[in-house]
């Protein structure tokens, strides 16, 4: 690490490290940084080989959405994955059903 960058976050857990760099003109410059391939890779696993209800059948597992796409989609496009907003989760369902992140799902199954 350079003297012109600070980790103010680190999350072993998550894989997720923020930083802030100092830049030329005194200013400063976040950047946030996750290993995302752990849980695309349990992801994958899960959509080939388990069940995504839970014993009761009344829970469904049906993504695990690293921290960074959820930051991005909300810095990006405004989608705030946690709203309980009805809008506001179709958005993000039409956002889990699209084939680019299909990589996010646990299931097969559509929203």
């Amino acid at each position: 690490m350079s003297r012109r960058s600070a980790i103010l976050f680190l999350d072993p857990d998550a894989r997720l490290v923020k930083r802030f760099h100092r830049l030329h003109d005194g200013g400063w410059a976040h950047e946030t940084v996750q290993d995302v391939q752990p849980i695309l890779d349990a992801n994958k696993e899960a959509q080939n080989h388990c069940d995504p209800r839970s014993r009761s059948g009344e829970l469904r597992l049906v993504a695990r959405v690293p921290a960074i796409f959820i930051q991005k989609w909300f810095d990006e496009e405004g989608i705030d994955f946690w709203s309980p907003d009805p809008d506001m989760q179709r958005r993000v369902d039409a956002r889990l059903n699209d084939p680019a992140w299909r990589w996010l799902r646990t299931d097969s199954s559509v929203l």
